[in-house]
């Protein structure tokens, strides 16, 4: 596909793989925020923080099939 400056699709596509690069660095974030908070004694709290991430994962990965599938046309 073009550069970020073509056509509007070819710039929501990039904006879409930006936002979904972006979730994955926040989804390591929060799991090694998970981790500290179980290290530190919280266990309850790091496995809230963990099953939340469940739910963003899912989430996340819907996000990338949507760019895949558009990406492949």
């Amino acid at each position: 596909h073009g550069s970020p400056a073509g056509t509007p699709m070819e710039k929501l596509l990039v904006l879409m793989k930006y936002m979904v690069d972006h979730n994955e660095a926040h989804a390591q974030e929060l799991a090694a925020l998970a981790e500290q908070l179980s290290a530190a004694g919280e266990t309850s709290a790091g496995a809230q923080v963990m099953d939340a991430l469940v739910g963003f994962d899912v989430a996340n990965a819907k996000l990338a099939a949507v760019h895949s599938r558009l990406s492949d046309r």
